[in-house]
């Protein structure tokens, strides 16, 4: 993901949970790997 996509996730209130330290925005692997799990979709076919 770029930083844009990410930022506008974070406003709309989507994408993986994150923290702030310090002003920065930070995101845990867990996090980020959870978001990812939480995110499959199996393929139908026809």
């Amino acid at each position: 993901m770029t930083p844009k996509t990410l930022a506008n996730w974070r406003s709309a209130g989507t994408g993986p949970t994150f923290v702030k330290i310090g002003g920065m925005v930070r995101y845990r692997l867990a996090d980020v790997e959870a978001y990812e799990a939480g995110s499959r979709v199996q393929a139908v076919t026809a």
